[in-house]
């Protein structure tokens, strides 16, 4: 971070200075909302299931904008537009996965708990893909799933701090086999809430897995770092 602020203009560099020292790693808290708006009555169900709540916590827009502005340090701090690095990973045409690299990662799906196997995107990562290997996610589907799993998934981690007497029952699922939930658990969960695949039926081709919800390729996907800090 110090070299990027020497790239700067003399003038400017005192002040990108002063912002590395606030410069922290962000992290993205599933249960906080992005919009507070003026909340009525939180958790009243409305016809057709719908749970009412006036807060949203899908997936922050930074994580889903395709173009960011950023200072250019060359042009006067001017801000320009740029490919959002957080939107999604493209891979490389050349030195990036192997043919043999992808066609293991599709094997893999088998030892899911649900459906075939499934190919991915070899273009970029894409989070609820409308196809196998297409390049266009659906962003609603997945702010439905995060709203609706949201509360679900809150209250078993209160239960949890309520109810579990050891700290490794409550972090992990591999110490007391039988334990109801756990932080391990609901981390993975999470994986498959923002990539896709979460809930679907038996060889579902409409609710597809993307790269965040398959370990093998899942730091490909930005988000990965902000679910991992």
């Amino acid at each position: 971070m110090a070299e990027i602020v020497k790239r700067y203009p003399a003038q400017f560099q005192s002040k990108y200075e002063a912002a590395l020292k606030e410069f922290r790693l962000p992290y993205w808290d599933y249960f906080r909302p992005r919009n507070d708006t003026t909340v009525n009555m939180p958790g009243i169900v409305e016809p057709g299931g719908q749970t009412h709540f006036d807060y949203d916590f899908s997936l922050p827009r930074i994580f889903v904008d395709e173009e960011v502005l950023v200072r250019h340090y060359k042009n006067n701090d001017e801000l320009r537009p740029f490919p959002n690095p957080f939107a999604k990973y493209s891979f490389p045409e050349a030195g990036g996965l192997s043919q043999d690299d992808w066609i293991l990662a599709k094997q893999l799906t088998q030892q899911r708990p649900r459906g075939p196997t499934q190919d991915f995107s070899h273009e970029r990562t894409v989070r609820y893909p409308e196809s196998e290997t297409g390049t266009v996610g659906n962003i609603k589907k997945q702010s439905d799933m995060l709203n609706r799993e949201r509360e679900s998934n809150l209250t078993s981690i209160i239960l949890m701090i309520q109810n579990y007497g050891s700290y490794g029952t409550f972090a992990s699922s591999s110490v007391t086999p039988g334990a109801s939930g756990n932080l391990e658990s609901i981390h993975g969960a999470y994986h498959m809430l923002i990539g896709g695949g979460s809930g679907s039926p038996l060889g579902d081709p409409t609710n597809l897995q993307g790269h965040m919800s398959h370990v093998p390729i899942a730091a490909f996907d930005p988000v990965f770092w902000m679910h991992h800090r």
